[in-house]
């Protein structure tokens, strides 16, 4: 969408971390540590996300191409804000986007954490 600058095409290769989150989808050199799952991005590479904020299978193919300086020029587009008890180490803050070709039903909204350490977002809920 030209407005908003999301998309939901799982070639995607900008920022965003939209994938098919597919444990068994060849990534076998992907080791995660703790409570973490691997998730395939949409640019081909893999991340390890905490499994209470990973992407529910209706989302994962879902693409945030967007930065924060866009959010925040936009900002009657966009919700934003803090994971609170979800926090974890680079997994702070959260952010949706309504009109999201994501979306199925009028009204909703499409939503993505934060990966500090890639400056990324990855689809949640």
């Amino acid at each position: 969408d030209a407005r908003t600058g999301v998309f939901c095409d799982k070639s995607d290769e900008s920022m965003s971390l939209g994938g098919t989150g597919n444990k068994s989808a060849g990534l076998p050199n992907t080791i995660c540590v703790d409570d973490d799952l691997p998730f395939s991005t949409a640019s081909g590479g893999t991340v390890c996300i905490p499994r209470h904020i990973y992407p529910s299978p209706e989302a994962q193919h879902c693409v945030f191409g967007k930065t924060w300086k866009d959010v925040i020029r936009n900002r009657d587009l966009f919700a934003t804000g803090g994971l609170g008890k979800n926090m974890r180490d680079e997994w702070e803050v959260w952010v949706c986007a309504v009109a999201h070709p994501c979306v199925e039903r009028k009204g909703d909204w499409a939503c993505f954490t934060y990966f500090e350490r890639q400056k990324a977002f990855v689809p949640w809920g």
